[in-house]
């Protein structure tokens, strides 16, 4: 060989830098793979998340069907996303996990060969300073998997004889999988899908849009049907979820954090800014129709749904989930910086990112009071619980384990009514789930399992029929407890009711009530009903009653603006306040949808074992007004023939 040749084959500084970088860049990837691994960390217990994850799992562990015996937002595959561990298929979690998350780091690797190589770093760093201090969030990470893949097929170079197969068949996979994880992953998901099969499409690359959708709707049906589930309970499945996803949005009526709608409104004009720039770009001078046909257009409106997205999953629903949407923002835009071609607009554009970074960093100091510091403990602490867990995941599984039946036997120490059950079909009513699951009684839930969750009169129906139908619990454990302020009996009132006439009051032990099925129910003996008109912000007086106990159903409707209201934003807060004969007074939070169906009108009432001395004969002071007020706008977003229907209520055999 002469040496003009080795000269010419030896790599240059830059090459051999830019390897050393990439090098590096899968180093940090690696990281990242074993910081997404999310394995358990808690067992389950009784609590009202704690709860719904417990059922889950009973549901899948039981071959329950979605759609049929199991109506909640989180699909057949809910379970597999918890960071709670509920001792039941080890291997399909870790399967889980292994899949979602390497794809998760596939997609964003095939995405980072868009960007500069300064870029790139930028781009990961974001990523696992994010990761750190937000470790919990687990099925909220599927958005970015879903948004890398969709960003790294759009960006991919054409080539005439090579098609991304490998990626487009690796993404439909992921999407089939993480749209039976929870219903806002389902829309995500067919949103993502759809702006893919239309660039594939008008890109004229027909085989390839067609695959990604045919492929994605088979791989749903199948998985379902691998799920053991039913085809006929899919349209149940769907409909039910967006009821419970609808029903939250009503219930979700808490105000807003202090200091957040400003950090939000600083994200929003850096996002519009940002925005602004690939459309300067893309849309200065002369229009040509086949400047819509490329990659930026599809990302700026994956963009915009993803920001959207963010508003209402974090700011509108509050609670909270703010902070951690907040961070979402600076780095969803990353995925827009290969969209702008001149130097000009990608120095602005970095210049925008780096603004944009700087109220998040901001809003999480003041949330997460000196977490810079613990960002790198937290890395290496995380790296390395997932590291242990891929090696090794039996050994945290054994230890939960210890620790689950531990739970269940202090449950059982602690409330003397469990050991009563004995082998008797059991339900829970109201958000404790976990005390049944926990302890290993045979455990029958109602459609919508959770007071919390039937928070419309769809789903409080959906109770009713099921309740109707006969096949229901020998015993029923019951507490009562209104979620953010709300009256306690409001919440699947149509449970409530029946069991009022067709079970019985056998034991209390702490909040919870035992109850069994009578052998002949007990009808309750309705009076007339009398409807009255309601004015938002007045006052209304009501008429004295001398039954033990009456009904409400109220009529509150929102206008046309009030929806729009709630589309864009959240429904205006209703407040319920009540004066009693006794002198006392209550004010609760009101959930109008809530109230569509006759409730138990007891603002009064403390607690099961209290209902159940009203049932057995105790009078509740007498509802002397009430007044329902909100807390912006007033009756703007409402219509004007608002009212209350009031029954009084009895029962048959009264002791």
């Amino acid at each position: 060989m002469s040496r003009a040749s080795s000269k010419k084959s030896k790599p240059s500084l830059k090459d051999r830098w830019r390897y050393g970088f990439e090098i590096g860049l899968i180093g940090l990837l690696v990281v990242l793979f074993f910081n997404l691994l999310a394995w358990p960390f808690v067992p389950v217990d009784q609590g009202l998340d704690g709860s719904w994850q417990a059922v889950l799992t009973y549901a899948q562990q039981k071959g329950l069907h979605f759609g049929d015996d199991i109506i909640f937002t989180y699909g057949p595959l809910g379970n597999l996303s918890s960071f709670s561990y509920s001792g039941y298929n080890h291997a399909g979690k870790f399967a889980f996990e292994l899949f979602m998350r390497f794809a998760m780091v596939v997609f964003l690797y095939r995405f980072l060969f868009n960007l500069r190589p300064y870029v790139k770093l930028g781009c990961l760093f974001l990523y696992l300073f994010i990761l750190q201090f937000l470790p919990d969030v687990y099925e909220t990470y599927f958005f970015f998997g879903m948004l890398s893949w969709a960003a790294a097929l759009l960006l991919e170079r054409p080539r005439k004889n090579r098609k991304p197969l490998a990626l487009l068949s690796v993404g439909v996979a992921y999407l089939v999988v993480a749209s039976l994880v929870k219903f806002t992953l389902l829309i995500a998901a067919i949103f993502c899908l759809a702006l893919v099969f239309a660039y594939l499409w008008v890109q004229v690359r027909r085989v390839e849009a067609i695959g990604a959708l045919g492929g994605y709707g088979l791989g749903v049906l199948a998985l379902w049907s691998l799920l053991g589930q039913r085809f006929g309970d899919i349209p149940a499945y769907l409909y039910g979820s967006y009821q419970v996803a609808k029903g939250y949005a009503m219930s979700m009526q808490v105000p807003t954090e202090e200091g957040a709608m400003k950090y939000f409104l600083l994200l929003l004009l850096s996002s519009v800014a940002i925005v602004a720039v690939v459309l300067t770009e893309h849309l200065r001078g002369k229009r040509k129709h086949n400047r819509f046909k490329q990659a930026w257009a599809p990302l700026v409106l994956l963009y915009g749904g993803f920001f959207f997205m963010v508003w209402k999953q974090g700011v509108v629903r509050s609670d909270g989930h703010i902070w951690q949407f907040i961070c979402y923002v600076p780095l969803a835009a990353w995925f827009l910086f290969p969209a702008v071609k001149k130097q000009s607009s990608q120095v602005m554009l970095g210049a925008l990112l780096v603004v944009q970074f700087l109220p998040m960093l901001t809003a999480m100091t003041a949330f997460y009071p000196g977490f810079l510091t613990e960002v790198p403990g937290r890395t290496w602490t995380h790296t390395a619980s997932g590291l242990n867990g891929f090696l090794n995941p039996s050994s945290s599984m054994n230890e939960l384990k210890v620790a689950l039946d531990q739970k269940g036997t202090a449950l059982r120490n602690q409330y003397s009514l469990l050991n009563s059950i004995n082998d008797q079909s059991v339900d829970v009513v109201g958000d404790h789930q976990g005390l049944a699951v926990l302890t290993g009684l045979r455990y029958l839930p109602r459609p919508v399992f959770q007071n919390y969750v039937a928070n419309n009169a769809y789903l409080q129906d959906l109770n009713a029929r099921y309740w109707e139908a006969g096949n229901t619990p020998d015993r029923i454990i019951q507490s009562l407890g209104g979620i953010d302020g709300t009256m306690h009996t409001q919440s699947d009132s149509q449970t409530l009711l029946h069991l009022l006439s067709h079970y019985q009051h056998q034991e209390t032990s702490g909040i919870y009530v035992l109850l069994s099925k009578r052998e002949s129910p007990e009808p309750a003996i309705y009076g007339n009903p009398q409807v009255m008109s309601l004015e938002l912000g007045k006052s209304l007086q009501l008429p004295a009653t001398s039954s033990p106990a009456q009904l409400a159903r109220f009529d509150i409707s929102l206008n046309i603006l009030g929806r729009l209201r709630a589309f864009f934003y959240k429904p205006p807060i209703l407040h319920l306040k009540t004066e009693l004969s006794d002198g006392s007074s209550f004010q609760h939070r009101f959930n109008p949808v809530t109230a569509e169906r006759d409730f138990l009108f007891a603002p009064s009432l403390k607690s099961a074992d209290h209902l159940w001395k009203v049932r057995s004969g105790e009078r509740l002071p007498h509802i002397t007004s009430l007044t329902i007020e909100s807390d912006s706008g007033g009756s703007l977003y409402f219509k004007g023939s608002a009212s209350i229907t009031l029954t009084s209520v009895s029962w048959t055999n009264i002791h």
